[in-house]
């Protein structure tokens, strides 16, 4: 079985809070919007009511929606990383490794220093995904893996005593240790 990686991570507008899910195979952090506001009071284009409607859509799997209304979003909010942020979660949820990760490296242009450390990690996921799903070449596999090793460092090196990505970095690693084995035996290997 091919070593899996730890957690996706995404923001909500405003709040700190996190909560856990446990997506089969890997961990899916999910922090929820701000907290739903009455119906009578909101408007279409308030980005709270959007982030609430957005969080709920997550939690129900329906994901084209909660797509489009982090878009809505991200229109009203072009300045903010929360919402390309949570775009980018969704993106990476439907299986589409290389816009999530596109989204979270524009992300990093927009973010301070503890959103671009989430950012770093969700886009070496990506990295990893992508290696695990397509059919790269070996040499191809090992540059992704590269590549998201040097996200996650750069996530450790903005918050030092976070774990996962350390955990994630020893799982590209193994990888990449059982392509180059496989290319010394001459075997089939992963990705």
């Amino acid at each position: 079985k091919l070593p899996g990686r730890r957690g996706m991570r995404s923001r909500s507008l405003g709040s700190g809070s996190t909560t856990r899910r446990q997506p089969a195979p890997l961990r899916v952090l999910l922090v929820t919007a701000v907290a739903s506001l009455a119906a009578a009071e909101v408007r279409a284009d308030d980005p709270r009511r959007l982030f609430a409607d957005a969080a709920d859509a997550v939690r129900e799997q329906r994901l084209d929606d909660a797509l489009a209304l982090y878009r809505r979003a991200a229109e009203l909010l072009p300045d903010r990383p929360e919402p390309l942020f949570n775009l980018g979660v969704v993106r990476y949820r439907r299986g589409e490794w290389w816009s999530a990760r596109e989204t979270f490296e524009h992300v990093l242009a927009l973010a301070d220093d503890h959103v671009h450390a989430e950012a770093h990690f969700n886009a070496g996921n990506c990295l990893y995904a992508e290696v695990l799903a397509e059919g790269l070449t070996r040499e191809q596999a090992r540059e992704k893996l590269w590549e998201a090793i040097s996200h996650y460092k750069n996530a450790i090196h903005r918050r030092p005593k976070w774990t996962e990505p350390r955990a994630n970095i020893e799982l590209a690693y193994l990888l990449i240790q059982r392509l180059d084995e496989a290319d010394s035996s001459g075997e089939d290997a992963p990705p």
